[in-house]
């Protein structure tokens, strides 16, 4: 079975009822009643805690310091603190991902600090950039919002006429 059609039911009549209903929900809610923008930070809280926990499951097999064990488990506990408080609207976006970006950052340098593991010039480079990233997302706000409400909407829109087309692909057979 392809990645394809693992994405869509088996049905073609509930391909298209679903798919229909993705496209006018998605249409609705960028352009007539704004509902995308009540989601952007659940949106961002989700991919924060997503992103938090695969990154500490990965970096938790890897280490078996007491002290890098520790500094990760704060990590992790301080970004589902943000990505809590993103979706309870007591801190904006911007706060948020900030934070995130600045902690990670900040987590690789002291860990390989304190573990007097040698990296590369280039993820050195890289954490530099995601601390620095994070500093500019708290202090600079870019518009990242209307980002995420339009990646939101081309998402879903594009997966209801992937499941239009194959509802009226598999009908026809």
């Amino acid at each position: 079975m392809s990645k394809m059609t693992k994405l869509v039911f088996k049905e073609p009549l509930v391909n298209l009822i679903v798919g229909g209903i993705l496209v006018i929900v998605s249409v609705l809610g960028m352009f007539v009643f704004d509902w995308f923008r009540d989601f952007v930070n659940i949106f961002a809280a989700v991919i924060i805690v997503y992103y938090s926990v695969v990154r500490f499951l990965k970096e938790y097999k890897k280490h078996k310091n007491q002290h890098a064990l520790m500094i990760l488990s704060v990590e992790l506990v301080i970004a589902l603190v943000l990505s809590v408080l993103l979706v309870l609207r007591e801190i904006d976006i911007y706060l948020g991902i900030g934070l995130v970006l600045y902690l990670r950052g900040f987590v690789y340098l002291l860990i390989s600090q304190l573990l007097k593991r040698s990296t590369t010039f280039v993820n050195f480079l890289i954490s530099v950039g995601v601390l620095t990233l994070g500093a500019y997302f708290y202090f600079g706000r870019p518009r990242i919002d209307d980002i995420v409400e339009w990646g939101l909407f081309i998402l879903l829109t594009a997966y209801g006429i992937l499941l239009i087309v194959f509802g009226v692909k598999y009908i026809k057979k």
